[in-house]
């Protein structure tokens, strides 16, 4: 994949919660119309490199994010802005934290109910 772009106009947080996968998408610019599925590659990209932030700080999965150190959650996003300088355009990490808390929430539901947990790309150079 080339170079990122730089991203000179930062993206407020939308008012609400309560975002899933798709309305997280839409939200962040990268939803609606997709001939080639850039936007759709793009939010993957994101995504991913917020799950391997998450495995490579490590996050405690025990704790919903709510109850996490804030030093561990900008931990994890300073490592998926190294990953992924685009998410540095969602103004107070907005993005990554919705990102970061949808992945926890299912983490942690795919564990108590025994399922294993999905595996996590665990080289970054794949991730850009």
């Amino acid at each position: 994949m080339a170079a990122s772009p730089e991203f000179s106009a930062t993206i407020p947080k939308p008012y609400g919660s309560g975002f899933n996968g798709k309305r997280l998408q839409a939200l962040m610019g990268l939803g609606g119309p997709d001939p080639d599925g850039s936007k759709e590659k793009l939010f993957r990209n994101y995504r991913d490199a917020i799950h391997y932030a998450a495995n490579e700080a490590p996050y405690d999965f025990d704790l919903p994010t709510s109850k996490a150190p804030s030093a561990l959650l900008e931990k994890v996003y300073d490592i998926a802005r190294r990953i992924q300088p685009g998410l540095a355009q969602y103004e107070g990490d907005w993005a990554s934290k919705y990102m970061l808390q949808i992945y926890v929430q299912k983490r942690r539901s795919r564990e108590k109910s025994g399922k294993q947990p999905r595996a996590c790309k665990t080289d970054s150079s794949s991730l850009s």
